[in-house]
This record gives C-alpha cells, structure tokens and sequence, in this order.
C-alpha cells in the first residue's frame, strides 16, 4: 500500500483521493465530545484555580453545548471522523474556539479560525472580536488580533480575566 499527501487536508490512497479533514457546521450529536474537548482545555488552562475549573466544567455540559451552539453559526474540525475542535460566531465575535489538547499546533485552530472568519466576511463584517483568555492570546496574536483591553468577566465570586482582541477583516 502505497500514501501520497497531496495538500495539507487530503491524501491520495491506493491511487484515490480520501478526505482526511472537514471543517463542518456543528450538529446536536456533537455536544458529548464538543464538552469533552472544552472542559479537557479548561482542565490545562494554568491561569485558572479549581474554582474556575469546576465552574466551566458544569457550564459547558453537552445538554448545554446541544441547546446554545445550534443557536449560533457553530463548526466543528474533523479529523479522520473524529472532532478535534469546536467554535463559533456570535454576531462579531469568534467564541468557544477550543481545541483538543492532543491536537494543540497541529494547525486544527488556524483552519477553524479562518473558516469563522470567512463566515464574517460572508455576512458582511468588516472586524471580528474574541475574549481570549491569557493562555491563547499569542495564538490569537499570531492570526492577526491586536489587544484592544484586559477585562474580567464572572458570576458572583468567580471572575475570569479576558484579552479583548480585535481583527480587521479584508
């Protein structure tokens, strides 16, 4: 048997061409592993305590995943039938982008992002914004956002500091 990568995202397999990646709109039976991946990333997130773990992590459940992302334009990275990485637009702004961490720089957040982004620009945004936690700012950065501010967000005694960041689409 005999492998010929033809492009970053398909492969050539016994002489025919084999989807290896989509990028594809969420979909309700999703949510079960959409929730794994965010709250395995919650999970790594060195600036959060275990209080703010323990917040996310039952916020971000799959009846809830299953019941918001519908609501919004949501796609999901796709890799060999499985999900590697979730996220969405809200109005202007890029949200949930989570990847699985065994997939961390391995290009599934870039596809994802430029996707979003292209579904802004098809809908006639000129700028998106993200409120990144610290951790994925330089990914962020990296892809054009400049920091427009540092802000928290929280619910009673659980606050999360933010990067709000910008981009300004052509």
């Amino acid at each position: 048997m005999w492998i010929y990568f033809i492009k970053d995202d398909t492969i050539l397999l016994k002489g025919e061409v084999v989807k290896r990646i989509m990028i594809r709109k969420f979909h309700k039976s999703d949510a079960k592993e959409c929730s794994r991946i965010m709250n395995a990333c919650q999970r790594i997130m060195p600036e959060f305590n275990s209080d703010q773990v323990e917040f996310l992590v039952s916020k971000y459940t799959p009846e809830y995943i299953e019941k918001e992302y519908p609501r919004y334009f949501a796609l999901v990275f796709e890799d060999k039938g499985q999900i590697r990485g979730v996220g969405m637009l809200m109005d202007s702004e890029i949200r949930g982008l989570y990847i699985d961490p065994k997939f961390h720089c391995k290009g599934c957040g870039k596809s994802l992002l430029n996707a979003l982004e292209d579904e802004a620009r098809a809908q006639g945004l000129d700028k998106v914004i993200t409120k990144s936690y610290y951790g994925p700012e330089k990914f962020y950065e990296k892809m054009g956002y400049k920091k427009v501010k540092e802000d928290a967000a929280g619910r009673g005694k659980i606050s999360f500091p933010y990067v709000l960041m910008e981009k300004k689409l052509s």
